[in-house]
């Protein structure tokens, strides 16, 4: 599980924001969906692993976190929108930026922004309207970044990402390309996404040089990669650590998933706009939109089919 609710802010947080987060309360966690107690793990520095929740005991039978391993194994093969617009997964179909707010009191993990949860037990039985609707609007980057993998064949489905281009996530999320034997100038900003590289980035006082995985080619040797130079000369010590360890672990997990020969890559999200004279550089000014997964960045069978439809 990638995503609980604090009980202490109430508000709902990526497992990832637990790296920037002090001090993490182990018992400061419920499941989004249900209110079920999570815990956090591999949070800490030492972990190898990326930052999860774990659900002990499980949640109960009808919360839709204990189908949600089979249900994106489906919509890897097929679109899961129903003609009447219906939808079994959860992409959002808006997102706006989080503003700072002061915690309920200054118990653990009160650093916090706005989101839409509610700290709370779990019931017994489902409400009768089942388990709580996620928003259609979220606070959350990595929501829309994750949706926009999990979910390959229904990116046709609506989105409205800040007065960035689109209105689907097809639209608006776009994958960061070359011309074979030279870098694209894109003349807006846009939500990009490519393969990060596994070069350790570049620091200084003032920014980090991520580079990525996506570069030009000459006469089948590599050429000029893409960077993305994200402006962090406002962040604390403890937010800047935190986006190298996510870069570190998304590089990480590139080399696994080479190694076993996997479809899936480990990837950078990002909203940024290229520096003038330089097609190789995007900048990144805004902490809250810049993230790494791993997943599925091509397009299936299904979708290809729906298109040409």
């Amino acid at each position: 599980m990638f995503r609980a609710t604090n009980i202490h802010t109430a508000q709902d947080i990526d497992a990832e924001d637990l790296w920037s987060m002090e001090p993490v309360d182990p018992d400061g966690f419920v499941c989004p969906d249900c209110g079920s107690k999570v815990y956090p793990t591999s949070y800490r520095p030492e972990n190898l692993r990326r930052a999860h929740f774990a659900a002990k005991p499980k949640c109960p039978p009808w919360c839709p976190s204990n189908g949600e391993a089979d249900l994106l194994k489906r919509a890897r093969a097929e679109s899961l929108s129903a003609e009447d617009g219906g939808f079994p997964g959860y992409m959002p179909a808006g997102f706006r930026l989080p503003v700072e707010t002061t915690p309920a009191d200054s118990a653990a993990g009160a650093s916090a922004t706005e989101g839409e949860g509610k700290g709370r037990r779990a019931p017994a039985a489902p409400p009768e309207q089942g388990a709580r609707q996620r928003p259609r609007v979220t606070t959350s980057f990595r929501d829309i970044c994750r949706a926009y993998l999990n979910f390959p064949n229904d990116r046709h489905r609506e989105l409205h990402f800040l007065d960035l281009y689109g209105s689907t996530y097809d639209e608006v999320i776009w994958r960061l390309r070359t011309k074979q034997d030279r870098l694209i100038r894109y003349p807006i900003p846009h939500l990009f996404h490519g393969p990060i590289g596994w070069r350790a980035p570049e620091v200084s006082d003032d920014h980090a040089l991520i580079e990525m995985d996506v570069k030009e080619w000459h006469e089948g040797k590599p050429g000029r990669p893409y960077q993305v130079k994200v402006l962090w000369g406002d962040w604390t010590q403890r937010q800047r650590n935190a986006l190298l360890r996510e870069v570190q672990t998304a590089s990480d997990e590139a080399k696994e998933l080479k190694k076993a020969g996997s479809k899936d890559r480990s990837l950078l999200f990002f909203v940024g706009q290229q520096e003038k004279g330089d097609d190789g550089i995007f900048v990144v000014t805004e902490r809250k939109l810049i993230c790494c997964l791993t997943g599925f960045d091509g397009r299936p069978t299904a979708a290809q089919a729906k298109r040409k439809a």
